[in-house]
Formats: structure tokens, sequence, C-alpha cells
């Protein structure tokens, strides 16, 4: 099995989603020895624009939907939320849509690396890559499963806090994204993968410890047994040098495709995660106080609770996932570094490594780097913004009203109802 078959398999399992796009490889019969050319399927790319029309119009139609409560930070809040999630779920489908061709690039660039990494002794092991990529698939996609049909049940079923058109609206964002972005990390932890192979090699291959164990001072005259390890230790260096300037050119490559999802995505998980914690703060502090019927309880707890731990989950994953790889490039450069110590070693099979790997980082679309810096950002802002949520909450006259906690009419179960769908 090579890389090709092995992504055919895989990908088909994100593309029901739309994660990733659907194209044809049409070759030119004139001319036998010439490229396959890539189009894009136009029947998935119809199917496509129909969804997005027809959700965008659920949003429309969501903004009609009367929330009579009286906390208005609930309520804004809920716009900003279907808005942002709406955006997140477009940016996917149309950039999956728009570059179908870097998507190609990425397949081709992965089988190129695997074959170069073949002629220096090392492969990938694609049926064990295949068992472990489906029990992780299955074990989230179960998970995913549970946590939609908790919410749908609470938000629908239990409290009937909205119709279901308008729960799949609010909710089908994140079913989209989630498995988007765990795409990704499959795609992000292959090339972290190929690098901690290419860095086996210069740690632990013979021709590589030979060259690592030259002394710094040219040796005068040269036996014929020094010449003949020195020339298969600089071969192996210069393939080396290759393959990573293919994963350097590739990375830019996965950078430029998954970059305006990550964008809208992580934006889209940050403004969620602080709203739905503000929500459990609410909750938390009113549940007690109004009957289980109001919508205030801890089924409503939970659903806020599971939303903010899988959207933190997928945040560390993926900042996890690229600092490996990060990790990997700088052990690369400092093995190459290691071995220009000698001067045996010419300079020129290294001299432009450097530059390389420091683009290797990725982006979302170029405005931050996806690494702990990033995360530790995030975290430090949904902080921030819990604290702003609270003072406007405790300034609102509404709030200490206690005939609003303890509800005239239906006014509980409609403040509970602006709060909940939104995500």
């Amino acid at each position: 099995m090579d890389f090709e078959k092995y992504s055919e398999i895989f990908f088909k399992r994100f593309r029901i989603f739309g994660a990733n796009p659907i194209y044809k490889k049409i070759t030119n019969t004139k001319y036998p020895g010439s490229s396959s050319e890539i189009v894009q399927d136009k029947f998935s790319l119809i199917i496509v624009v129909c969804i997005l029309v027809i959700y965008w119009c659920g949003i429309v139609m969501s903004f009609f939907i009367e929330h009579k409560g009286n906390d208005k930070i609930s309520a804004i809040s809920n716009i900003i939320q279907l808005i942002l999630n709406g955006i997140a779920f477009s940016t996917i489908y149309i950039n999956s849509m728009v570059k179908f061709r870097c998507f190609y690039n990425i397949i081709t660039g992965f089988q190129v690396i695997d074959e170069n990494l073949q002629g220096v002794g090392k492969s990938i092991r694609y049926q064990n890559s295949l068992a472990i990529s489906r029990s992780i698939l299955i074990t989230f996609g179960t998970y995913l499963l549970f946590s939609i049909t908790f919410d749908c049940y609470v938000t629908v079923i239990r409290y009937n806090m909205t119709p279901m058109w308008y729960w799949v609206v609010a909710t089908l964002p994140s079913i989209i994204y989630s498995l988007s972005l765990l795409q990704a990390m499959f795609i992000i932890s292959w090339i972290s993968t190929r690098c901690a192979m290419i860095n086996s090699i210069l740690r632990l291959d013979g021709r590589a410890k030979f060259l690592r164990n030259l002394p710094i001072v040219p040796i005068v005259s040269h036996s014929n047994s020094f010449k003949g390890n020195m020339k298969q230790s600089l071969d192996l260096i210069t393939k080396i040098y290759t393959i990573m300037s293919d994963v350097c050119q590739l990375s830019q490559i996965i950078d430029s495709f998954l970059g305006p999802a990550f964008l809208a995505t992580i934006t889209a998980i940050f403004a969620v995660t602080s709203i739905q914690v503000y929500y459990i703060y609410v909750t938390s502090i009113t549940m007690d106080r109004v009957a289980e019927t109001s919508g205030f309880s801890i089924w409503s707890l939970l659903v806020s609770l599971n939303i903010v731990l899988m959207n933190i989950f997928l945040v560390i994953a993926l900042t996890t996932i690229c600092e490996r790889l990060n990790h990997q490039t700088m052990k690369i450069l400092q093995n190459f570094s290691e071995m220009q110590i000698s001067k045996e070693v010419p300079a020129e099979l290294s001299i432009w490594l450097h530059p390389m790997i420091s683009h290797m980082k990725l982006t979302a679309f170029g405005f931050f780097s996806i690494d702990y810096t990033m995360l530790c950002g995030f975290m430090t802002a949904i902080i921030t913004y819990l604290v702003i949520f609270i003072q406007f909450y405790s300034i609102d006259p509404d709030h200490g009203n206690t005939n609003v906690i303890r509800g005239v009419g239906n006014t509980n179960q409609q403040v509970q109802t602006s709060m909940k769908v939104g995500r």
C-alpha cells in the first residue's frame, strides 16, 4: 500500500461531512505521457452551495425567533455565536471547494516524501496507521454522537427550549468544525511523524554517526576506507536535506490549505467557549432558586460544560500537535548543526536549512501561530471575558429583580432559551 491508497481510505471518512474536497483526475488520452489534470467535481459544488444557502436562510430566520427574556447579554451572545459558527461552517466548506488543487498537492507531497524515505531505509506502516486512525475516529465520533444526542435531549425534548430546525442550525457548525480540526490534526501529525523519522536517521544511522564523530580540524591524509565512508555519509545527508526541503514545502502548502479554516474555527471556538462559560456561571447561581421546569437545571449546566470541555480539548490537542512538529524540526536543525561542526562537511548542505525550517510554523491564515503561546492567550482571554460578563450581569438591573429569577409567567424559560441554543 502506498500513500495514495492510504489517503483515499482515510479521507473518505471525512469527505461525507465536507471536510475535504471531491475532485476528478482527467488524463489526456491524446498525449499518454502527459500529467493528469485535476478538476472540481461540479455535483459536490452544487451540493455545498445548496447547503450553505439553506443554512444561512436558517440563520436569518433564527433572528426573528422571539427571545423575550430580560437577559440582554444572553440575547446578544446568542446572535454572536450563531454568526461566528456560521462563518466557520461556511469557511470550511468554501475553502475545501476552492482549494481542491492544494489538497491534491498535499497528497502528492506526502507520497513523494514517503518514496524518498524508503530510499534511505525508512518506510511507513500504513496498515498500522489506518488501524490507529480508525480507533481514534471511532472514539471521537462516539463521544461526539453522545454529546449531540444529550444536547438534543435537554434542549429540544426535555425542556422544549427551541424547535428542532433551530437546534440543527445552532449545532451543525460545531459538528463540522470538530471533524475538520480532527482531520487537520491527523495531517499535521503525519508531517511530525516524518520529521521524527528524519531525526531517527540523523541520530542512529551509522553514516550519520560517522559525520558526527569527525574531528573539528580537517584530516590531512585520507585513507580509501575513510573516503568511501565519507562519500556514503555525504550522500545520505544530501538525500535527507532533499527530503527536508520537500517537508518544508509541504508544510507551507498545508498551512495555505488549513489557514483560513483555522482562523474562522478558532475564532468561533473562542467566542462560543467564552459565552458558554458565562452560561455555566449564570446557571450555577440560579438553578438552586428556581424550579427545574424553568430550564436552569443541572441538565442545562452539563450541556454547557460539555461544549466548553469539547472546545478546550480541540484547542489543546491542536496546539500540542503543532508544538510537537515544531520540536521535531528544531531537533533536525540541531542534528544538522552538530554535523556542521566538522570542517569535512560542506557548509552548503545546511546553509538554507534554518530559513526553511523557520517558515514551517502553522498559522491561522498568517494572523497568529498555532502554538502554546496562542493557547495561553486563548485561556487568558476567556477568563478576562468571563469577568467582564459577570460585571455586566451584576450591573443589569433586571438581574437584581427576584421576579425575573423566580419567574413571572414563562420568563425563565425564555431567558434560558436565549442562553442555550446558540453555540
